[in-house]
């Protein structure tokens, strides 16, 4: 599996020891490898495809995301207002495995969207970073927003 390195920047906001402890560079990189290489499997060649091909199969990928996503919410307990539940602990981890497993279904579909925009781990890495911090920075601004949970 290739190795990447994150630039300085990274590194810099990150924290060194952070970065190289959890590993996340090794971990996109084999997510990335691996999916890309099953969609080569499959006949797509994202380096061949002209812009309309690649703009069809984003958008083809972005709607199977979504579906997913709803299977997941269809999965979790109390997601119906009107129906009852089980409420005992094998039935509520029976579904929190299901929707675990519909949410890696979405990561799946997310990852082709992503190999098909063209990034690379350490470009999605660092460009989630960088909007990471000015959505923190925006929610530190009490004045035009408010925060999430009241305490």
């Amino acid at each position: 599996m290739p190795k990447i390195e994150l630039s300085q920047e990274v590194i810099d906001s990150l924290g060194r020891s952070f970065a190289k402890s959890i590993g996340v560079e090794d971990m996109l990189v084999g997510l990335m490898t691996k999916q890309k290489q099953l969609q080569e499997d499959l006949g797509y060649n994202f380096a061949n495809m002209t812009e309309e091909q690649r703009t069809a199969y984003i958008k083809e990928y972005v709607l199977h995301t979504d579906h997913e996503m709803h299977e997941m919410l269809q999965e979790l307990p109390y997601f119906k207002s009107w129906k009852k539940y089980g409420t005992d602990r094998e039935y509520l981890q029976g579904a929190h495995a299901k929707a675990r497993k519909e949410w890696v279904d979405v990561l799946h579909f997310f990852l082709n969207v992503t190999i098909a925009l063209g990034f690379t781990p350490e470009e999605l890495f660092q460009m989630y970073m960088n909007k990471h911090d000015e959505n923190y920075e925006r929610q530190q601004d009490t004045k035009n927003y408010k925060k999430c949970v009241e305490d």
